[in-house]
């Protein structure tokens, strides 16, 4: 018995045929690159950009000699995380310590208030020359509200477990007010924590 043969036809196309097929579409691809580069263009120009500050911190001993990992190549960028005055006691039990001071709630809320953060975060709810909020009584945006969007979205804070080495961003629309935040948080943990050590 004889087994009728099918044909099957290849349904792959080859180069020809594919530039072909790209030439007869060429101002429906042009139109779409256009018309994407367009929309990304014009959202680069209306977004507001977004300036990182960042500091290295590293945990210095007491006597100021910096020890483990950061001896030898690492010794002089130590030597910069020291003039930043963190001061931070010796061991591992010392930057967690830190740590915990520096993401902690109480700092936060210090620098939303001595640096007016309310206002500067919710701009389009205040009204600067009334020096009042500008929503309903109620609607205001509270400080423990603050406290969560600057520690979830203004600052962040990563350690590197093998160097020791602690790393605080601070990530905000103006590049000055980021500098001067980080500064002071800096600032903060340093004095929290020669208050504690004393």
């Amino acid at each position: 018995m004889n087994t009728p043969s099918v044909e099957t036809q290849d349904e792959t196309l080859d180069a020809r045929e594919f530039l072909a097929l790209l030439r007869g579409r060429k101002w429906l691809i042009l139109g779409a690159v256009a018309l994407c580069s367009a929309a990304l263009w014009t959202a680069a120009l209306l977004m507001t950009p977004v300036y990182r500050v960042t500091t290295v911190l590293a945990p210095a001993r007491a006597e100021g000699g910096l020890g483990g990992l950061l001896g030898g190549a690492m010794g002089q960028l130590g030597g910069l995380a020291e003039m930043a005055g963190v001061s931070i006691g010796g061991g591992d039990e010392g930057t967690e310590e830190a740590l915990a001071v520096l993401g902690s709630q109480e700092v936060t809320r210090r620098v939303i208030v001595q640096e007016n953060l309310l206002a500067k975060r919710y701009a389009s709810k205040w009204d600067a020359t009334a020096s009042k909020w500008a929503v309903g009584p109620g609607k205001e945006p509270t400080l423990a509200k603050a406290a969560k969007l600057f520690s979830t979205s203004v600052r962040t804070i990563a350690r590197d477990r093998k160097t020791g080495l602690v790393t605080l961003n601070i990530d905000w629309r103006d590049r000055q007010e980021a500098l001067e935040w980080n500064h002071k948080l800096v600032a903060m943990l340093n004095e929290d924590m020669r208050r504690r050590a004393m």
